[in-house]
């Protein structure tokens, strides 16, 4: 995908529509800090639920915990975990998302951890980055998901799949990398092709 894309916010509502509907979730993020912004985008969203919409929170007498590192309901959770060693390690769950996984430095350890958690026919692996270059686990994902080989479907988003990004924005950006190009057009790509720029 490209930059910019609010994909983050996305995936906040629906790991909060999975959790408080039943199952736990996982996320992933490139460090500590996206970790507790993701959770802080879920408990925004919650907030402005109507309540009858919103379900219970667990309460703190039956273990329940809101949090930096966790949001649990009466009947599943979201878990937000840096990409660390071991991150998910000995966790079971029905989704797992890897935000900027090309960016994880522990991206193949953490597959190995929670490839075994996620449990269940409605079980859910959702991978999705910038483009970090042609190497890598993430990239390797890619092109296996392209292949067919992998089992995991192949989606692309172009930095004008977003309304408010036209040709304008598209110059105004780019501009503002004059000494390096090849990362603007590695992050803002027009067509699949472009990822594998160096």
């Amino acid at each position: 995908k490209s930059r910019q894309m609010m994909f983050t916010w996305v995936l906040a509502a629906y790991a909060l529509f999975k959790s408080m509907k039943r199952g736990d979730v996982f996320y992933l993020s490139q460090g500590e800090k996206y970790a507790e912004e993701m959770l802080d985008r879920c408990k925004e969203i919650y907030d402005n639920l109507p309540d009858e919409v919103r379900a219970p929170k667990k309460s703190k007498a039956r273990g329940g915990k809101w949090n930096t590192e966790q949001l649990d309901f009466i009947n599943g959770s979201i878990k937000s975990f840096p990409s660390t060693e071991d991150a998910v390690r000995s966790l079971s769950g029905k989704i797992v998302i890897a935000d900027e996984a090309a960016y994880h430095r522990f991206a193949e350890k953490n597959h190995a951890a929670w490839g075994p958690a996620l449990s269940g026919k409605e079980s859910q692996a959702i991978i999705l980055s910038t483009s970090n270059g042609p190497q890598g686990w993430f990239y390797e994902q890619i092109e296996a998901a392209r292949r067919g080989t992998s089992g995991l479907l192949f989606r692309f988003y172009a930095w004008f799949a977003r309304p408010d990004h036209d040709q304008r924005w598209y110059d105004s950006e780019k501009a503002k990398y004059p000494n390096n190009l090849a990362r603007f057009v590695r992050e803002n790509l027009s067509y699949v092709r472009g990822a594998r720029a160096p």
